[in-house]
């Protein structure tokens, strides 16, 4: 009996956790555009993260699964190159809605 109490226990947490991201995730909307810098090269730009979310993980899964350069400056995320179709394919599948300004 003890042992599933703290397997329950442990269980909770986790689960509130995940739930409270996946709040999180749904009512940010994020913002995507494209800016021009240096030598004419395109850069994504992806903003409007909430406080709680942890952008660098964010930054990873986007710079992998697009197989590009990225970094994080100011909670924004900038990627190299002209991401946007991929990065909001990316990012509707983790569920946020993402808007792109032009």
């Amino acid at each position: 009996m003890v042992k599933k109490m703290k397997e329950f226990e442990s269980f909770l947490p986790n689960s509130l956790t995940d739930v409270l991201e996946t709040l999180d995730k749904e009512r940010t909307s994020l913002k995507m555009k494209t800016d021009k810098r240096a030598y004419g090269k395109k850069v994504t730009l992806v903003s409007g993260f909430d406080k709680t979310t942890n952008v660098k993980k964010v930054a990873k899964l986007l710079k992998s699964q697009c197989a590009t350069g990225g970094t994080v400056k100011n909670n924004v995320i900038e990627l190299q190159g002209d991401q946007v179709r991929r990065a909001t394919e990316i990012l509707e599948k983790e569920n946020y809605h993402v808007d792109y300004l032009r």
